[in-house]
């Protein structure tokens, strides 16, 4: 946990991939992962994700897609 928390404050996806836990709505475990890297053969940073089989086709990815660029547009405007 620290250790993702010290990568979230570097806020740095060309060193590292950032990651977000995905939640079950219902009952608060873990479904997934969402957050960005820096993809070296494009030379860009994309949002990347992953959704348990268990939680596929929920529109788990799709909505937190649509958060985490939220969160970054939010960020952004920060600095």
């Amino acid at each position: 946990m620290n250790k993702a928390q010290n990568l979230a404050r570097e806020d740095d996806p060309r060193k590292n991939y950032l990651a977000y836990v995905i939640e079950d709505t219902i009952t608060g475990s873990p479904a997934g992962a969402v957050g960005c890297t820096f993809y070296e053969d494009l030379e860009k940073v994309g949002i990347t994700y992953f959704i348990g089989a268990d939680f596929r086709n929920n529109g788990y990815a799709s909505e937190a897609i649509k958060l985490y660029r939220f969160y970054l547009a939010q960020r952004n405007q920060q600095f």
